[in-house]
């Protein structure tokens, strides 16, 4: 029984650091002419001043609502990992762990608003 909460206490562990590292503000592609692209930002290296000149990338709905689902999962995650713990320690022995749970799910299912 231990292992399976040193597991689950693992998997929400990593779960919410690879949602903070999939929102930091890294550019996440590099194309072949040496400019990059990511979900806020164009950018382009101008020879000429040797430095990053870059643009916004539009305000597409799909564009806008991976830019707010991102933070929303990682701050819902961070809840239900704080629920799981607070329910870990304080939760009557044998009770089940439905609000860690449904929080988690609603983490991974969650579309806002367009």
């Amino acid at each position: 029984m231990s292992f399976l909460l040193f597991a689950l206490t693992g998997l929400h562990s990593l779960g919410l650091l690879l949602l903070f590292i999939a929102t930091l503000g890294k550019a996440w592609w590099v194309l072949p002419d040496g400019g990059t692209l990511n979900l806020w930002y164009d950018c382009e290296y101008m020879n000429s001043t040797h430095g990053w000149a870059c643009t916004s990338t539009g305000d597409s709905p799909c564009l806008r609502a991976t830019r707010a689902l991102l933070p929303a999962a990682l701050l819902l995650s961070a809840a239900s990992f704080g629920l799981f713990l607070w329910q870990l320690r304080g939760g009557a022995r044998g009770s089940l762990f439905t609000p860690a749970g449904g929080t988690q799910l609603l983490a991974g299912q969650w579309e806002p608003p367009l």
